[in-house]
């Protein structure tokens, strides 16, 4: 592997446990969003096992009388769907068809969800360069509400309307370059 893209968590375990790689920053800021079962007070929201500012999330906007229940990714929906909780924390494009109200999960400031690591050999060649003046091109490419539709869709494999690219852009998720050294 020479690079990849991943929750910050993660990779800070992997750069732990592996001195060939380091974090190069920040690709993905506010991506999780709330999702709210319906109206009533929120006691019980699951989140997404293995991401500590999760919990920070849960308790910046709930208070600390809220459970939070870590579970797979892949659990989440499921288990507000069937009413196991009343709400989740989830990454957006992973909400994207699930019933709820959405509400963003940053009020106060940014916070970082996916990081690029790099294999620190790979970062010296000049197909990492090329690869990063390619990625930087194509996250200013997705500014434009017209392209991210089709990306969207691309990468759903379904039709997306222009209200949902607008409520997804509400929820103040950052695609971020990479700044080379």
């Amino acid at each position: 592997m020479d690079l990849a893209i991943i929750c910050e968590d993660a990779a800070e375990e992997f750069i732990r446990n592996n001195d060939e790689f380091k974090i190069v920053g920040s690709c993905v800021k506010n991506s999780d969003v709330f999702i709210l079962k319906d109206n009533k007070s929120i006691k019980k929201i699951g989140i997404a096992q293995n991401r500590k500012y999760q919990q920070e999330l849960v308790k910046a906007k709930f208070g600390s009388s809220c459970q939070v229940y870590p579970m797979t990714a892949t659990a989440l929906g499921y288990a507000l769907e069937n009413n196991t909780l009343d709400a989740i924390l989830i990454d957006s494009l992973k909400s994207w068809k699930l019933d709820g109200k959405k509400e963003i999960s940053n009020y106060n400031k940014d916070y970082i969800t996916y990081v690029m690591v790099v294999n620190k050999g790979f970062e010296k060649k000049d197909l990492y360069k090329e690869f990063i003046n390619h990625y930087n091109e194509a996250i200013m490419d997705l500014k434009d509400e017209k392209s991210l539709k089709k990306q969207l869709s691309n990468y759903m494999n379904t039709t997306i309307l222009d209200e949902e690219v607008r409520d997804w852009k509400k929820l103040n998720v950052k695609l971020e370059p990479i700044i080379q050294e």
